[in-house]
């Protein structure tokens, strides 16, 4: 069963790289890319492949200061940040909202840290990939030494200049921006409701070193 996603505008891999014809056009049989938007999909496979073997040496480092490296450069923590407040999005502002941003790059920092082991493989086979919103849904499978069965890893990601940002990933059979809201909103709520109680939680996991657990 190919879980939730609309497999009808799925494209494999072999699919996409032997279907391009002599007009520019990708026909995989199951649907028709444009040559533009073939090349995007592509290059978004691309950097989900190049992004899977940066997690994978920050993984080996297995320090909150090298998993921080790779979402400075590759995760759109602002968006991810934002979603995490779920209702309450729209009550942080100012200096607080700036201090949530920061915090909140630091708890998944700890978190991927706290997960390093789980990361630790010799690289990510991609699936399939599919047009979804603004960006695409590109899967991959996480291959490790040993006979240790492989992990489905999905990355949502988003066009962001010349490149991509990833702007949420599935992992143990949970998108990871979801775990964040669930946990931030439940924080919120047994506060009252007050969106700032989201801030002495967070420099509390700051200090401590902690995150979230999956």
């Amino acid at each position: 069963m190919r879980n939730k996603f609309d497999t009808a505008h799925y494209l494999t891999r072999r699919q996409m790289l032997t279907g391009i014809g002599a007009t520019g056009l990708a026909v995989s049989g199951i649907g028709l890319l444009s040559g533009s938007a073939f090349a995007s999909q592509i290059a978004a496979e691309n950097f989900v492949e190049a992004t899977g073997d940066e997690l994978i040496a920050a993984a080996t480092d297995g320090s909150a200061n090298a998993f921080r490296t790779l979402l400075d450069a590759h995760i759109d923590m602002d968006n991810m940040a934002t979603f995490g407040l779920g209702r309450y999005r729209d009550d942080l502002t100012g200096a607080d909202k700036t201090e949530y941003l920061e915090l909140v790059a630091a708890f998944m920092a700890n978190t991927m840290s706290y997960y390093s082991d789980k990361f630790i493989g010799i690289g990510f086979d991609i699936n399939r990939s599919r047009a979804s919103g603004d960006g695409y849904i590109v899967e991959t499978k996480m291959k490790f030494l040993g006979g240790r069965n492989h992990e489905r890893v999905n990355w949502k990601v988003e066009p962001h200049g010349s490149t991509f940002k990833v702007i949420d990933i599935y992992f143990k059979q949970l998108w990871l921006a979801v775990v964040l809201r669930d946990t931030f909103t439940t924080e919120i709520q047994n506060n009252g409701g007050n969106a700032s109680a989201i801030l002495p939680f967070l420099r509390s996991a700051a200090n401590s070193g902690s995150g979230t657990t999956f």
